[in-house]
């Protein structure tokens, strides 16, 4: 039921329903964001590209939009649009809801809640919405951040 569910979110209207969401964004952008509306909130990426056929949404190719310290990635939705699904961070200006590389596990516990490291990550996925994002830690600062659907 789960995986069916997900499926029609990302596959038929995907975004609309994740958009109005309450959750985390990065400058304005949250996943289920349209290709337009993505690149209106954070510019004209350093290059894009399409990656090999993703086994999770139909063998179709993603669409990575490459920033400075950031990738998006975006899927084919059924109706031939891209939606954001994925947001790698590595390195700043970038923030997910204010906290960015570098910042510490309180500032991160401040803003979305108590956690609990495993194995220097700070996950963020158990709380069963469509989506989830990891706090990768190095010395106790954050040294990447992961926010993606769940597709498989």
């Amino acid at each position: 039921m789960k995986k069916w569910l997900l499926a029609a979110l990302f596959w038929g209207c995907g975004s609309v329903a994740l958009a109005s969401l309450s959750m985390p964004t990065v400058q304005g952008v949250a996943l289920g964001e349209s290709l337009n509306s993505t690149k209106k909130k954070l510019g004209k990426p350093l290059r894009q590209q399409y990656t090999a056929p993703n086994v999770c949404n139909r063998d179709a190719r993603d669409l990575e939009l490459h920033y400075r310290g950031m990738v998006v990635t975006l899927i084919e939705t059924a109706r031939h649009q891209y939606i954001v699904s994925d947001v790698e961070i590595t390195a700043q200006p970038w923030k997910l809801n204010g906290v960015g590389i570098g910042d510490n596990g309180a500032k991160i516990q401040h803003t979305f809640g108590p956690t609990d490291m495993i194995n220097g990550v700070m996950p963020y996925n158990t709380r069963g919405e469509p989506y989830g994002f990891d706090f990768i830690m190095h010395n106790n600062k954050v040294s990447k951040i992961s926010y993606n659907s769940y597709l498989c």
